[in-house]
């Protein structure tokens, strides 16, 4: 059979985006975490939704390792599959298993289906089931000795995360979009197609023949603006993206993807400028860390917000706005000693030149 130009296309990002992490890998001969050693043939799995995106993915990389255009040294790679079923729908065991059953005709093995509990917090369904999704994605290659997962993100999904991060906090790293890498405990995350578009994902599907399942919630069928109760991620791909599209005359997926790799590059010099200041800055003093006023003063203010807000994670905080500049505000405060409550229960308090953070009368970080 004749490929397109489209499936050589995205044969050759899976190669990528394999290859890039292989030499990590074939550095690391430690596999005491796994509950298996890997075989001769080092195994890659596909996380496998049954959608489109997935299952174009899941599709392009057996016949990718199939063709043996991706190699692990001298060894050709397995190909397998993880159907994670959320539980969320009324029919989402059909679906699962319909997953796996398409996967298994287009050769992967192994396939396997996994029940997880989303555990409900304030962070909203999306966020839980995306960590409840990761955890069972992780802890099945674990077990499998799979030495990576492929995730089938696209550019549209970087469009709409981007958007999503900007409505949260106007910040640079809302920009950063969807990393092509992630290690979750030791195991890469690696997502091949963040340039194609789900228009391309969708083609490869109907060139090869593949029945994909659309996720209801998506609002794909629906007419006019999706109502309110509809995730915000399907309200901004149905409703947003085209109507920026139309008036912009200008694709914004490709727009965002592409800056994003740059905002990213950008991101990963402040974060080494950060990294630099944070040992002028924070010091240690009798087991807890303190912030040095005059070395933080020292730096431009956004090496400054940064510090702070690294100094309040390393101490299990995790930073707001308010609180980053409550910090400032009493560095820059005339007052030899004064404090302050940046939350109902956390006070900093500056002595002379150094800030502390206290929760009650002991250092937060006791």
């Amino acid at each position: 059979m004749i490929q397109s130009e489209l499936l050589h296309h995205a044969q050759k990002l899976v190669r990528d985006s394999v290859q890039s992490i292989t030499e990590v890998q074939e550095g690391s001969a430690d596999t005491s975490d796994n509950n298996t050693q890997p075989s001769s043939r080092p195994l890659i799995l596909i996380a496998c939704s049954g959608g489109r995106d997935s299952l174009a993915l899941a599709a392009v990389a057996q016949r990718a390792c199939a063709n043996q255009a991706v190699r692990y040294g001298d060894a050709e790679y397995k190909v397998g599959a993880l159907i994670i079923n959320h539980q969320l729908q009324e029919n989402s065991d059909l679906v699962a298993r319909q997953a796996a059953e398409r996967c298994e005709e287009l050769g992967l093995s192994p396939v396997r289906v996994v029940d997880v509990t989303v555990e409900k917090t304030r962070s909203g369904v999306e966020s839980d089931a995306r960590d409840a999704r990761y955890a069972a994605l992780v802890s099945e290659a674990k077990k499998l000795g799979a030495i990576a997962v492929l995730v089938a993100h696209t550019q549209d999904d970087v469009a709409e995360t981007i958007m999503i991060q900007l409505i949260r906090s106007a910040h640079i790293d809302a920009l950063s979009g969807i990393s092509p890498v992630t290690y979750f405990d030791g195991i890469p995350v690696v997502r091949p197609f963040l340039s194609m578009s789900r228009e391309q994902t969708t083609q490869i599907c109907d060139e090869l023949n593949l029945k994909y399942w659309d996720d209801p919630t998506n609002g794909d069928d629906v007419e006019g603006e999706l109502a309110q109760d509809y995730p915000l991620r399907s309200r901004i791909r149905h409703d947003v993206i085209p109507l920026i599209n139309r008036v912009a005359d200008r694709d914004i997926r490709s727009i965002l993807s592409i800056g994003s790799q740059f905002a990213r590059e950008d991101l990963e010099i402040i974060e080494n400028a950060v990294d630099d200041a944070y040992t002028s800055i924070v010091r240690e003093k009798n087991g807890n860390e303190e912030i040095k006023i005059r070395a933080l003063h020292a730096f431009a203010p956004a090496v400054q917000r940064r510090v702070i807000a690294r100094f309040l994670e390393n101490i299990n905080i995790t930073p707001t706005r308010s609180m980053i500049f409550a910090i400032i505000e009493l560095s820059n405060s005339e007052q030899k000693k004064k404090e302050v409550y940046i939350s109902s229960t956390l006070r900093a308090n500056k002595l002379y030149n150094v800030i502390q953070l206290w929760k009650d009368r002991e250092y937060a970080n006791f």
